[in-house]
């Protein structure tokens, strides 16, 4: 079963949610970290990153729905898309849906029936603990793969994603395969996958008053991981170390 509701528990009733996926990955940060204090700008920067995260995994959310019924068959005749008036949003949204389609594509080669889910709201009773999974595919055998958007912006220089952000990852996606093997079903997980996507950022101003940071655009891989040569944008997997899976894209590219 499926759910559809944040308060909704797996027998289909309504409960209050005490803790969330989430709260872990606070947890991990401030264990290894502490309370971090940042400041004024530092604040606004990630308040900046953040409403682009959630307006962006919005999007993800409207191409699925163009694509996919709540039932998660697929539909007869895509929707069209959206007439977007922003050139950054609409270029955005395209470089999306083409992961989004090839990603699909990918799932069902050979005529596969595939179902796809997007925001799909598990419930954990024993634990009382509730989490949102960006998408799901589920395959012909009842496999679960389970695909999480990361919006991020990575520092000048960076060849990879931070060490501790790849922790991060693997905790929550490790969370989400124990909820739908313990609560829904699900007998066996596939590909679990942290989707890193990459802010290209144009940085405020400081010799003018009132500058803002800018979107510029994004950066995101190829479905087939053997194409990416950016490290920065190789998926995290929950099934085998991160670091394993980006050493053997690097060699593949030397």
């Amino acid at each position: 079963m499926l759910l559809t509701s944040m308060n909704t528990d797996t027998d289909g009733t309504y409960k209050r949610v005490i803790k969330r996926v989430t709260d872990r990955v606070k947890r991990y940060y401030k264990d290894r970290f502490g309370d971090t204090a940042f400041s004024k700008e530092e604040k606004a920067f990630n308040e900046f990153k953040r409403t682009l995260g959630v307006k962006y995994h919005g999007y993800f959310e409207e191409i699925h729905d163009r694509f996919f019924n709540k039932d998660g068959t697929r539909k007869s005749n895509p929707e069209p898309r959206p007439d977007i008036r922003d050139q950054v949003d609409a270029e955005v949204y395209s470089k999306l849906e083409k992961y989004y389609t090839a990603l699909i594509e990918s799932r069902s080669k050979g005529g596969k029936n595939i179902l796809v889910f997007s925001e799909v709201r598990v419930y954990d009773p024993r634990e009382q603990e509730a989490g949102t999974i960006d998408l799901l595919i589920v395959d012909e055998d009842g496999t679960g793969n389970i695909f999480d958007w990361k919006f991020m912006s990575v520092a000048e220089g960076q060849k990879d994603v931070q060490w501790y952000k790849q922790e991060a990852y693997n905790i929550q996606l490790k969370r989400y395969r124990d909820m739908l093997l313990a609560n829904y079903g699900v007998k066996k997980i596939g590909m679990n996958r942290a989707v890193p996507i990459l802010f290209q950022i144009k940085p405020l101003d400081k010799r003018v008053e009132g500058s803002k940071p800018t979107l510029t655009g994004i950066n995101v891989g190829s479905v087939d991981t053997t194409k990416i040569e950016d490290l920065r944008l190789v998926p995290i997997s929950e099934k085998q170390k991160a670091q394993d899976l980006k050493v053997l894209i690097s060699l593949l590219h030397n």
